[in-house]
């Protein structure tokens, strides 16, 4: 990166310069980038996903129960005059929930992982299953699918991934209206709004978010516009919006959307701690990317607890039938568990 007289120099870049390079130190070691990146990692093991928190609730209390199972089907054997201590053990053993507790969350700590390795910083795994589940992504112009006038060279690529994965696209400037036009022309957004001030695009993501937009599909590069040529009784329906960002007057937006993106490398600081997710390189692009492995992630923890659950129950009947042995309980345990978890491993290939 060239950086002329007065610029910012962020912890960690190693100058090339052959003479000597004179800095100022604008803030303490604890609140630059580094540090603050460590920090959101570290916040985003806390924020779980909604599927982390009901493994989380659903272990608390199904591992009580199960245990209070196992204690009576061992105590029925006093009353039928027989030992029934072996089927109480295969019984507990055969209801661990451990591929659950352990693969569940380990997906999504991976699918973190991974999305970090790309340069996407995601501030909790919450925030996974918030944009796997969005249908319509919203960017800034400036910063964000442009570097001042001259188009990043993978914005219109990002645009077409993006239409690949049956996402709706809209751009939302404050730029003036041929400016806007030449822009979504070139990159091939569904739709794009020119002149807007800050409250303006947080009104039309709002409008977005509660269905209040007839549904269309318009020229790539159309602006302006609310109905795009379709008759006002159009279908309409509310969509999970993203916004993509980099600039202080982006923060209202990027709180109100259902998921915040901030451009973290020439990002200003408050967009980055308003946002959900950072993407440490600049590069539009990388919100497909990261929308297709949170859709991955999903759709590997689910597969866990499909597995899981349908293993556990074709055993638990065969034990109640007198037909499953220790060994199959033990594998319907930590054989299940240890499938699981190297089906979650897959997320990392996602990375390489």
């Amino acid at each position: 990166r060239s950086i002329e007289k007065g610029g910012e120099v962020l912890a960690g870049m190693i100058s090339m310069a052959t003479e000597p390079v004179r800095l100022k130190t604008l803030r303490p070691v604890a609140e630059s980038a580094v540090s603050r990146i460590l920090h959101l990692v570290e916040e985003a093991q806390e924020r779980k996903s909604p599927t982390e928190r009901f493994i989380t609730r659903f272990a608390r209390i199904y591992t009580p129960v199960v245990v209070a199972i196992a204690a009576l089907i061992a105590l029925s054997g006093l009353l039928i005059g027989r030992s029934t201590v072996y089927p109480a053990l295969l019984f507990l053993v055969i209801s661990c929930p451990c591929a659950l507790v352990i693969s569940i969350p380990l997906a999504y700590f991976a699918g973190i992982g991974a999305a970090s390795r790309m340069g996407v910083l995601f501030k909790g795994g919450n925030y996974i299953d918030a944009l796997a589940r969005v249908e319509a992504v919203c960017f800034d112009k400036t910063g964000t699918l442009t570097d001042g006038s001259a188009v990043k060279s993978d914005a219109p690529a990002a645009v077409a991934a993006l239409h690949a994965l049956g996402i709706h696209t809209e751009m939302l400037s404050g730029d003036k209206r041929e400016v806007v036009e030449r822009v979504a022309a070139a990159v091939g957004i569904d739709k794009a709004h020119a002149e807007l001030l800050p409250e303006q695009k947080a009104e039309r993501v709002k409008a977005l978010q509660e269905g209040a937009l007839p549904l269309h599909s318009p020229k790539p590069g159309e602006v302006g516009g609310e109905a795009g040529g379709k008759p006002e009784g159009s279908p309409r329906r509310a969509l999970r919006v993203a916004f993509v960002g980099d600039g202080i007057n982006d923060a209202p937006v990027l709180a109100l959307s259902h998921v915040g993106i901030a451009m973290g490398g020439l990002g200003t600081d408050i967009a980055i701690e308003t946002a959900d997710i950072v993407i440490q390189t600049d590069q539009p692009s990388r919100v497909a990317t990261a929308i297709a492995l949170c859709r991955k992630v999903r759709r590997i923890a689910r597969e866990n607890i499909v597995f899981a659950l349908a293993a556990k129950l074709i055993v638990m009947v065969l034990g109640l039938l007198a037909m499953a042995t220790l060994w199959m309980a033990v594998f319907a345990d930590v054989g299940v568990a240890l499938l699981c978890v190297l089906n979650a491993t897959r997320i990392f290939r996602a990375a390489r």
